[in-house]
């Protein structure tokens, strides 16, 4: 009788015991937890770099789900678990291209700080040099984006990454007296459907570096028309 009375007894566990032993399993979920994260981001990471280099390389509609899933390393379930279709995964694609394009022309007008109104302009014509330098944007942005979501959901997704930030520097250009009076959200869709229109005559360019110099040219004849010639900023 005693020794099935001790052994009932050992296994009554404290209350410190119990909080021990709940902790101990919280911390192996929340182990497991991080390492399916973790496996989740680079299967997405292995697809984004697939299809960048198959949409840049063959265009979206020469690349197949098999095609991209073969790059990977991965299976057509991974694809569809992580994007609901090739469109979703180019989506993808396209806002992580457009990003670095954007990024990249406001870093090199950074310089100019102190020139607020060359800042603009740099920013501009920076983005053009490197749409007629890059086959990822050329291909990625201006040839098929439009193709495949439509003008208007292109529109709007390359304004996600320019729109606000011309629109705050247009204001800013305002507020220190170097540009005419205007509603600077108009402006900035105009001025952007201007530059759009630049950059998809570069990419269908067969010289891209002629057809950049003469859309330059007519984009800063465009943009100085808004200037006040003479004024100081405030």
């Amino acid at each position: 009788m005693w020794p099935n009375v001790w052994r009932a007894v050992a296994f009554v566990k404290s209350p410190i015991d119990a909080t021990a032993a709940s902790a101990q399993l919280e911390r192996r979920m929340i182990a497991r937890t991080n390492v399916r994260k973790v496996r989740a981001a680079a299967t997405r990471a292995r697809l984004q770099a697939a299809g960048r280099q198959l949409f840049t390389l063959k265009g979206y509609h020469a690349t197949g789900t098999n095609d991209l899933v073969v790059l990977a390393e991965v299976t057509r379930g991974a694809l569809y678990h992580h994007y609901a279709d090739k469109e979703a995964l180019f989506e993808t694609v396209f806002r992580e291209v457009a990003e670095e394009l954007a990024a990249a022309a406001g870093e090199a007008a950074i310089e100019f700080t102190g020139d607020p109104w060359r800042q603009l302009q740099e920013g501009l014509q920076t983005y053009l040099r490197l749409v007629a330098a890059n086959p990822e944007v050329q291909r990625v942005l201006l040839v098929d984006g439009p193709v495949v979501f439509g003008w208007a959901r292109w529109r709007e997704i390359q304004s996600d990454y320019t729109f606000n930030q011309l629109c705050a520097g247009l204001q800013a250009l305002m507020e220190l007296g170097l540009m005419v009076e205007a509603s600077p959200q108009p402006l900035a869709h105009l001025i952007l459907a201007a530059l759009n229109d630049a950059a998809l005559s570069i990419a269908n360019a067969t010289d891209r570096e002629g057809a950049r110099a003469v859309a330059a040219a007519a984009l800063t004849t465009l943009v100085d028309g808004l200037h006040k010639r003479g004024a100081q900023a405030r």
